[in-house]
This record gives structure tokens, sequence and C-alpha cells, in this order.
């Protein structure tokens, strides 16, 4: 390299990795980028999503464009004949629908959607990256806010949700949950931002349209923006209002957007309805009351008290209208599909669990609250209502994911990265003040290490959690091939298949791909709303007697019966030694894996096949023939 070029990149080397770290994101998104584009297992390159959702999503935009009524969420394929109801926003399948329009003329359908899969992710991660240093500014300024991406790029159950393929919903609720905290944060700041409370408002609104999970993020925000109003008086209280009547309004428009007018008083809990409409409702009218008792001049105590009364006498109406709000969004599930799907779904263990696979993740949230009581300690009156917000909405999703669904952790890592950000502030600015220059030049190395690999890589490996798998990884949350590829699969049923539709008993860990790449239907999927298809495919699978099998399958109409030659866990007992259970050999599903194959089933052995198992299921007359 010529010599003129080094101080050139030493200097960009330097603005990068030093305040005010411009182009770290920048450097953060392609590392991201450039490790699924090398990693020759990505599952992108194999036309593979991470998850059973983000096929649906995809199904569901496509069957949009194939003419699907807007307000028809039922999935045809998924249980027929009656179907399963899609409880997905489809503002947000509509919204993959547009990219996959416009490029199927050139690349066909599936290539069309699998490039918008992949595409998609990135492009929220960017925008995420851009919000996390927008909402960091307050609290440790420009020139350091940008060390939030470095802060994103190690959280890893929050970055697996922007992985290529990802089109779920969780990537751009933790991308609006902190663009709303950036909003509320302003608003706590200035008063009279009313701008900062309609964009709250409206981002909140959209957010529990695309997914429920939102909700604790949501009530928690709504409850502070109430506090301040009730303690700050009039102009806090009139923005609030603001912020109130906004996220109200913005949620009606979406259940009207989303909802056919005959179904607009559908209550359900498990999908947006008319229930969080109401709710928004009743936070509106608790802002209206704020706002009247800071009109009438009343005192703080006097406010507060009128207040809080008035929301206790909501709150106890809506939880006696709604009683099944007590058990969340799935308080209405049917019990054993609960048990069934909730129960063995990883996102939904809390992190007590013995396999859970984000416990690594623990410690960049704890470094964060205690950065956020450093922050108190600072004692910055204008900012203290920002940093209780954040502190609260940290501590209460990481509690949430321990005890309750780790998939929590997607917030509570996405609200860490700003008091991450922080914390390597105020460690660089410490050692920077030192006489020693070999002090203060690791310091700041320990800095940046302290919100990335220290706490992801090094702690987690000195307390036996450890992050690197069996298989070669350029990235931490970079995902593996599954052990049973559906690629093959789709092509013999294109092929030997591909006349007519057939209808096939499968097991629930192969499932939606199948309406990706065929025209098939399926029983099953790990979708609560399928509740006679999953308690049918379970029936059938878990049967000990096959001719108990063959009498379900026959009564479904089945032609086809699909299953992986790796168990599902649903069929597997619990073991504390290995999470995923092991199965009984009684079973049907595990009698098909042994070769245990009975007369009214023929196996079609292929290559293709991989490591699934696929039957055609006989007449009954060829049956008889057969004995």
């Amino acid at each position: 390299m010529p010599s003129s070029t080094r101080p050139a990149l030493s200097k960009l080397i330097a603005s990068i990795f030093s305040p005010p770290f411009c182009g770290l994101p920048v450097i953060v998104w392609l590392y991201f980028v450039a490790s699924f584009i090398l990693y020759p297992h990505s599952p992108i390159w194999h036309y593979n999503f991470v998850d059973s959702d983000d096929y649906l999503y995809l199904v569901q935009a496509m069957d949009q464009l194939k003419g699907q009524g807007w307000y028809d969420l039922v999935q045809k394929r998924i249980n027929p004949p009656e179907g399963t109801y899609i409880h997905f926003s489809n503002l947000l399948t509509g919204l993959y629908a547009l990219p996959i329009f416009f490029l199927k003329p050139w690349l066909g359908g599936l290539n069309a959607a699998t490039l918008t899969a992949a595409l998609f992710p990135l492009f929220f991660l960017a925008a995420f990256l851009k919000i996390a240093c927008w909402s960091a500014e307050p609290l440790v300024g420009k020139d350091w806010s940008r060390l939030t991406s470095l802060a994103t790029l190690f959280s890893l159950s929050l970055l697996l949700q922007f992985t290529p393929g990802r089109v779920d919903h969780h990537g751009i609720e933790a991308f609006l949950a902190l663009l709303a905290f950036g909003c509320v944060t302003r608003m706590t700041l200035r008063p009279t931002a009313w701008k900062m409370a309609v964009t709250a408002g409206f981002t909140l609104a959209v957010a529990l349209d695309f997914g429920l999970e939102i909700l604790p993020v949501l009530l928690l925000m709504t409850a502070w923006i109430a506090l301040w109003a009730i303690v700050k008086g009039r102009e806090a209280a009139q923005t609030a209002l603001i912020f109130g009547l906004t996220l109200f309004l913005s949620s009606a428009v979406f259940l009207m957007l989303t909802r056919s007018p005959e179904n607009l008083s559908d209550t359900s809990l498990d999908a947006f309805s008319l229930t969080y409409v109401t709710l928004a409702a009743g936070g509106a009218s608790c802002f209206a009351v704020i706002r009247l008792a800071a009109h009438l001049a009343l005192s703080i105590s006097a406010r507060l008290l009128l207040s809080g009364v008035f929301a206790a006498v909501i709150g106890t109406a809506f939880m006696m209208y709604f009683p099944d709000m007590i058990g969340g969004p799935y308080g209405g599930t049917d019990p054993t599909i609960a048990k069934m799907i909730l129960k063995r779904s990883t996102e939904a263990w809390p992190l007590l669990h013995d396999g859970s696979p984000y416990r690594r993740s623990v410690v960049l949230p704890v470094i964060a609250l205690l950065a956020c009581f450093d922050l108190f300690r600072r004692r910055d009156d204008a900012k203290l209502w920002s940093i209780g917000l954040l502190t609260l909405l940290i501590a209460t999703t990481f509690t949430l994911a321990i005890f309750y669904q780790q998939r929590l952790m997607v917030y509570a890592e996405a609200f860490s990265v700003l008091p991450l950000a922080y914390a390597a502030q105020r460690i660089w600015l410490a050692t920077n003040a030192s006489q020693d220059r070999l002090v203060a030049r690791y310091g700041k190395i320990f800095a940046l290490l302290l919100i990335g690999p220290l706490t992801v890589v090094i702690l987690p490996l000195l307390i036996g959690d450890y992050l690197i798998t069996k298989n070669p990884v350029f990235f931490p949350v970079q995902i593996t091939q599954k052990a049973c590829d559906m690629n093959g699969l789709a092509d013999v049923l294109n092929t030997r298949y591909g006349d007519r539709p057939r209808l096939i008993m499968n097991a629930m860990n192969t499932n939606v791909e199948i309406l990706f790449r065929t025209q098939h239907a399926i029983i099953a999927a790990p979708f609560h709303k399928n509740v006679r298809g999953n308690l049918d495919s379970y029936a059938f699978f878990s049967a000990t007697d096959s001719a108990v099998a063959e009498t379900i399958a026959r009564k479904r109409g089945a032609e086809l019966v699909v299953l992986c030659s790796s168990l599902d866990a649903i069929y597997k007992a619990y073991d504390p030694n290995n999470p995923l259970g092991k199965a009984d050999p009684s079973l049907f599903a595990q009698q098909l894996i042994d070769g245990k194959i009975p007369l009214w089933l023929k196996p079609v052995a292929l290559p293709e096949l991989g490591n699934l198992l696929l039957f055609e299921i006989r007449e009954s007359g060829e049956v008889g023939a057969n004995k």
C-alpha cells in the first residue's frame, strides 16, 4: 500500500471507531449482510426461511395477488374445507405483496417472494440502526449515539429478527417500539411537542395492528405519559391527550382497514380486533380526565387521585368484559392447542427454561439497567422522565422474558442499545482523562468490547453457556439448514402429483412451506387458530394403533402423508436433560420412521426427499386386494 494512502486509511478507521463514530452504522449493516452472503449454508441461499410464520406471510401476500379478498383472512389450504383464520395483519402482507407484484413478471412468483423476503429484513435493520441513533441522541448526544449500532450487532435475539428471510412482524415491531420511545422522549423534554405525540400514538397503533406482543410496551408507555402529564400540568396534559386520541383514532382506522364491516364487532384477543380499539378508547378517556383536571388547576395530588380512580374504574370494567385478557393475547386460546404449541415453541419458553437458546443474551440488559441507574445518579432533571421510562421498559420486558416468554427479549434488547451506548461513553471518557496513555488506549477498547463480544462471547463462555455451535458460523445469529429441507419434497409434489391439489396429512414441523412451494393443502400448521386440524394431526401421528390413524386420515380425506424423520417436539416426552424430548417408539409417527409401514400406506422412496418421508394413502379396495 502506498505510504500516501496510509494516513487517509488511519483517519477513516479513527473516524469510524472514535467519536463521532461516523460510518459505524454503515459498517455494522454491511458486515451483517456480508455474513449471510459469505456463509454457504445460509438458509436464504437454499430458498429457506427461519420460521413457518415467514412462509405464511408470503403465502398470504401471494394469495392477495391471486385475487383473495382484502378482508378474507382465512387460509383455505390449511385444514380444508373450513380453512384456518389467520391472525396476522393483512397490512403487512399487503406491504410484501407490492414488490412481489412488480418483480413477478421478471422473476416468477416464488423467486419474487424469496427476493422480497431476503431484502425486507435488511431494510428494517437499516431503519432500526437509524432510529436507534436518533432515539439515543437526547441521552448521550449526537457524537455517541452511533454506538447503538455496535450494541445492536451483539443483541442476538433482536438481530435474529432481521436475518434475510425473516418477514415475521417481530423485527419491524422492535423498530416501531424504539421509534415510539424516541418520540416520547422528545415529548417529555418539550411538553408542547404535539407532532411527537401524534407520531408516537400513530406508531404504537401501527405496531399493535402488526403484532400483539407490543401490548406490554404500549401499556407502559401510555401509563408513563399519563403520570408525566399529571405531574407536569396543563401543557403536558394537552400533549398527552393528543397522544391518546391519536392512538385511539389510528387504531379505529386500522380496524376498519383490516376488517370487513360485518366483522368490526369481533372481540377476539389473539388478533387485532375491537378489543384493542376499546382499550385505546379507555386510555384516551383517561387522558381527557387528566386534561380536565389540569384545566381546573387542581393540585398534583388531586389530579393523581381523580385520574387514578377513573383509570381504575375503566380498567375494572374492561377486565370484567374481557376476562380472558388476564392471560394476554393468548388468553382465549383453546387450552389443548395452547399446551400443544405454546409449551413446545422455543420462543414461547421463558428464559428460565432448561433449553432456552437465548440465556447468553441476559448480560446485555443487565448492563443496560446498571447504566440506567448511573444515568439517574447524574440527576439530569430534564432527562429523568425519559430515563425512568427506559428503565421501566427494559426491566419489565426483561422480567417477562425471564418468567413468561423469551420472545420479549427482542424488546428488552431493542431498548437496551440506548443505555449500552451511554455505558461505553462513560468508560471511554473516564479512561480518556487518564494521564497514562496505555490505560486510556485500552480503556477505550474495553468500552467497545463491553457492549459487544465481551458480554456475548467471553462472559457466556466463562459461565458455561456456549455461543459457538458445532456448525461453522460467520455470525452469532447465523442459522444452519433444518434437518428436513423441503425443496426436494416440493419438486416431487409438483412433478409427481402436479395434476391436481392433494390434501396432505402432515406433522407440524412439515407445514406451511408446502403451501409456499406447491398447490397442495395441509391439515396441520403451528398456529393456535387451527384447532381441528392440529388436533387431528396430533391424534394421527401419536396413535399407537395404525388402524386408528387410518380412520382419521380417511375421515379427513387425506391422500398423502408427509413426515420429517427428525420428529416434531410435540410428539416427544419432556426430559430435563434433553429439552426437545425423546420419542415413544409405540407412536405411529415413530413407527413410520422406524420402517414399520402398514398396508394402507405406500412409501414413496426417492433420493430427492432427503430426510423426509412421503407416503400415498391407498384406496380401501387396494388395501383389501393386497391383504
